[in-house]
């Protein structure tokens, strides 16, 4: 709440006023002085962050190496980005052979453009640049930081790996893996939405869970200190090469205070790893206040920490059934306000949906990066063979994003309570202790 409060009253306290209450409450509790440094910290930080529009010359004209912040996606017949330049962040839009160009390029590279300056159309949006330069030409290009090249370089690699894919498949590859949606065909993005299955292809804290499951036999071999700093490594590298979008900011901070409590031997509950990393997260950088993905983010998370066990304990049947079912039923619920104001009432298609199509976009999602890099790396006939799971998996994950986004609500309704029933014969058959009968005894 205390962190609300500071990005509702931006520009309320003059930095001197905020000074002198924050010298105030040293004296007084703790608790309370924390509220009123944090209030008066985010007011301070969101009226330094909110953005001022640059000055777009008359007809100017712009030639000068720019650093691309995002990769170019397609616009229309052409290809856009967002660059930082002299003149702050700008938006790029190019046509023709331009736009080729331009496209062949990835966020942290620095590029040579030619263009006209003109106010953005998107200058009306929260966080986008007042700046727009139509460019008619892109000359020479540079790798960028040592970081984002050899990130570049294996989002590169893992693409090469999936031309072997059809185009369809491959883009909800790439999007399971990284992130990049930018080829999904327009009726995926509506089909995986209206199925309750688009948080699949945008990375998340799940991915970022599979990844140090896939390096998790390395780092067990290391020494606790050793451990501790490799992790954060991977986890920082995966952030790069998914571009840092707000869940993965997210979940690698929580990922980063687990590891460290654990490192200390002061283990944190998931509730509380939480509220640190929101309420950190946004002091450092308000505008992520602003972002859907960061709403629908930590709200999921905060379901499946505060309603996850209580829902796994309600759910009959084998452990297997009731964590699928738990943590799908929470992280919807925690996603339900915030869907419902931005996207409008979802379809009860999302659980079964989820339930179906989940643990096979684990699978490919673990799978995925180790296999993309050795069909990137090889020969094609390599990629075909190690792209053959992937392959199967994603189509799979397509098959119940199309079923699932037609599927009408009463039969979703059946299908759940089908696998409920199904869990309580499991538990009466084989006597599992799992049940609503063993969760009323216990309260």
């Amino acid at each position: 709440m205390a962190v609300a409060a500071s990005l509702a009253v931006t520009g309320i306290f003059p930095k001197i006023v905020a000074l002198g209450l924050l010298v105030g409450v040293v004296r007084g509790s703790w608790r309370c002085g924390l509220v009123v440094a944090i209030v008066v910290l985010g007011s301070w930080r969101a009226s330094d962050a909110t953005p001022s529009a640059p000055t777009v010359r008359a007809a100017g004209r712009l030639e000068e190496a720019v650093l691309l912040s995002t990769d170019p996606v397609p616009f229309g017949p052409g290809t856009r980005a967002t660059a930082r330049s002299s003149l702050g962040e700008i938006e790029l839009v190019a046509f023709g052979s331009a736009g080729k160009s331009l496209r062949r390029r990835l966020a942290g590279e620095r590029v040579v453009v030619l263009g006209r300056l003109e106010r953005s159309n998107s200058a009306t949006r929260p966080g986008q640049p007042a700046v727009r330069l139509s460019v008619t030409g892109v000359g020479d290009w540079w790798p960028g930081s040592p970081l984002m090249r050899s990130a570049n370089r294996v989002r590169r690699t893992i693409g090469s790996g999936a031309a072997v894919l059809p185009a369809d498949v491959r883009s909800v590859y790439l999007g399971l893996v990284m992130g990049d949606d930018r080829n999904q065909p327009r009726y995926l993005v509506d089909a995986f939405r209206a199925s309750g299955l688009s948080h699949l292809t945008a990375v998340s804290g799940q991915n970022v869970a599979f990844v140090l499951i896939v390096v998790s036999p390395l780092l067990r071999r290391l020494p606790r200190s050793s451990r501790w700093f490799a992790t954060i490594v991977v986890v920082g590298w995966f952030a790069t090469l998914t571009r840092w979008e707000p869940s993965v900011i997210r979940a690698s901070c929580m990922v980063v205070l687990s590891v460290s409590a654990r490192w200390l031997a002061r283990p944190v509950s998931g509730a509380r790893l939480l509220f640190l990393s929101v309420s950190g997260l946004v002091l450092i950088d308000p505008g992520l206040a602003r972002s859907v993905g960061f709403w629908l983010s930590a709200s999921a998370t905060c379901g499946l920490v505060t309603l996850g066990p209580l829902i796994r304990r309600c759910i009959p049947g084998p452990a297997v059934l009731a964590e699928a079912i738990g943590a799908s039923a929470s992280a919807q619920v925690g996603v339900l306000p915030v869907q419902v104001l931005v996207f409008g009432w979802p379809s009860l298609a999302g659980l079964p949906a989820n339930l179906l199509a989940g643990p096979v976009a684990g699978a490919v999602m673990v799978w995925g990066i180790p296999a993309g890099l050795v069909g990137g790396i090889g020969p094609r006939w390599l990629a075909q063979i190690v792209h053959l799971p992937t392959h199967l998996g994603v189509s799979w994950v397509i098959k119940v994003a199309e079923v699932g986004a037609v599927l009408p609500n009463w039969i979703a309704v059946i299908a759940v309570v089908a696998l409920v029933g199904l869990g309580w014969w499991w538990g009466v058959r084989y006597g599992r202790d799992n049940g609503l009968d063993s969760f009323g005894e216990g309260q």
